[in-house]
C-alpha cells in the first residue's frame, strides 16, 4: 500500500478528517479545540509550503548533478581527444625529424656531387690550358720545321679530345645527378613544410580542446556545487518539515488530553458497535493503491504494530477470508526503496479478488468510515481495549 510520506497517528488524521469535512464531534479523545484546530491549520500550510520547497530543490539538485554528469562525460571524452591528437602530433614530430634527416643527407649528396663536380671543372680547365698551349706551340705552319711528325700530332690531339669528351660526359652525369638529388631534396623541403603547417593545425587544435575541458571543468564544478547548495537547501526544508509534523502531532496531543473518551468522527455507522464477522465494506484500490488489496493496519497508542501477533493470539482474525500477503509489515524492500517517502510500511497487506466482502476483525466501536487520503476509503474501529484497527482501499461501498 503506498500512503503519504509520513503517516501522521491515527487520531491526529481523524481528527483533520473531522476538521475538513465541518463535523462537530463530541466526547472523542481526538477532538482538538478551536484554537488547536486554527493552529494545526496554519502549521499544515506551513509544512506543505516546506514540502515544496524541498521537492523543488531536490529537483534543481537532480538537475544540476544532470549537468555535472554531461560535464563529466565531455571532459573525459575531450580528454579522449586530446588524447589522439598528442598521438598524432607526437608522430607527426616524428615524421619531421625522419623528413629533416633524409634532407640533410640530400645536402650531404649534392656538396659531395659539387664537390666533385668542381674536380672535373678544374680537370677541364686544366685539359683546355693544355690544348691552348699546344696549338700555340704547335702552330701549322711550325709543323714543317718540327721534328714530331704529323701523325703524332694528329694522335696527341686525338687523345686530347677523348680526353675532353670523357670528362664533359663525367660532368653531365654529375649535374644529372645533382638535378635528381636536388629534386628529391625540394619534395623532402615540402614534405617538411607541411608537416610544420600541420603539427601546427594540430598543437591549436590541442588549445582549443584543452580550453573546452577547462570550460567544463568549470561548469561540472559550478554545478556540483549548486547541487550541494540546492541539497542543503532540500536537506533544511525536510528538517523543518519534520518540526512542524512534532509541532502539529503535540499540539492534537495537547487538545487530545483536554477531550472526554466516547465520540465518534465521520460516516455511515460511525459511532456505533460491530461484531467479529461483520460486513463493514468491500476489497478495492482507491487512494494510493498500485492494486486491489486491503491495507490491514492496526494501532497502539497511535503506533503502528504488526497486526500478526493479535491474529496469531486470536484477538483479531483477518478481515478478508480469501487473500494472499503481498506486503508484510515494517522495513520492506518496498519501503526501503523510498516509496512511502524514508517511512516504513505501517501495515501488511492482503490482496484477494477484487470486491471480496471485508469483515470486521473484532468487537468493537466504529471510529472512521470516510476517505482517508492515500488510504483512500478507509474503516476504522476501535477495540474495548483501545486498540485501533484500520481497512484501507476499500471499494466505499
Amino acid at each position: 500500500m503506498k500512503v503519504p510520506v509520513r503517516a501522521l497517528s491515527l487520531i491526529t488524521v481523524l481528527t483533520l478528517v473531522s476538521l475538513a469535512y465541518g463535523v462537530p464531534v463530541r466526547n472523542i479523545s481526538s477532538v482538538p479545540t478551536a484554537h488547536a484546530a486554527s493552529t494545526v491549520d496554519a502549521l499544515k500550510q506551513k509544512q506543505l509550503d516546506l514540502l515544496k520547497q524541498a521537492q523543488q530543490a531536490q529537483q534543481q539538485a537532480d538537475a544540476k548533478k544532470s549537468l555535472a554528469d554531461r560535464a563529466t562525460d565531455k571532459i573525459a571524452q575531450v580528454a579522449g581527444q586530446i588524447g589522439v591528437l598528442k598521438e598524432s602530433i607526437d608522430s607527426t614530430r616524428g615524421q619531421l625529424s625522419d623528413t629533416q634527416t633524409q634532407i640533410n643527407e640530400k645536402n650531404q649528396e649534392v656538396d659531395a656531387l659539387e664537390a666533385q663536380m668542381r674536380t672535373v671543372k678544374d680537370q677541364q680547365n686544366a685539359l683546355v690550358r693544355a690544348l691552348y698551349i699546344y696549338w700555340v706551340g704547335h702552330p701549322d705552319d711550325l709543323n714543317l720545321f718540327s721534328s714530331q711528325s704529323i701523325s703524332k700530332k694528329q694522335q696527341d690531339q686525338q687523345e686530347l679530345q677523348v680526353l675532353k669528351k670523357s670528362l664533359d660526359s663525367v660532368n653531365d652525369k654529375y649535374l644529372a645527378s645533382k638535378k635528381q638529388v636536388e629534386g628529391v631534396r625540394n619534395q623532402l623541403v615540402k614534405k617538411s613544410q607541411d608537416l610544420n603547417d600541420q603539427q601546427n593545425a594540430q598543437q591549436e587544435q590541442q588549445v582549443s580542446l584543452a580550453d573546452i575541458q577547462d570550460q567544463q571543468a568549470q561548469l561540472r564544478d559550478n554545478a556540483t556545487a549548486a547541487e550541494a547548495a540546492l541539497e542543503a537547501k532540500a536537506k533544511a526544508a525536510r528538517i523543518q518539515e519534520q518540526q512542524i509534523e512534532n509541532q502539529i502531532s503535540a499540539a492534537l496531543s495537547a487538545a487530545i488530553k483536554k477531550a472526554s473518551i466516547g465520540g465518534a468522527i465521520n460516516g455511515p455507522g460511525v459511532g456505533g458497535r460491530v461484531h467479529r464477522g461483520d460486513i463493514i465494506g468491500h476489497e478495492g484500490s482507491t487512494g494510493n493503491s498500485t492494486g486491489p488489496h486491503v491495507h490491514f493496519e492496526v494501532r497502539l497508542n497511535d503506533q503502528p504494530v504488526n497486526p500478526q501477533p493479535y491474529v496469531n493470539k486470536g484477538t483479531l482474525s483477518w478481515p478478508i477470508s480469501s487473500f494472499i500477503i503481498t506486503q508484510g509489515f515494517g522495513w520492506t524492500g518496498y519501503a526501503k526503496s523510498g516509496a512511502y517517502g524514508g517511512s516504513m510500511h505501517t501495515g501488511i497487506d492482503l490482496a484477494g479478488p477484487y470486491g471480496e466482502a471485508v469483515h470486521a476483525p473484532a468487537d468493537g466501536r466504529v471510529i472512521l468510515n470516510a476517505w482517508y487520503g492515500g488510504y483512500g476509503n478507509a474503516w476504522a474501529m476501535q477495540l474495548d481495549n483501545g486498540l485501533v484497527v484500520l481497512c484501507g482501499h476499500l471499494t466505499g461501498k
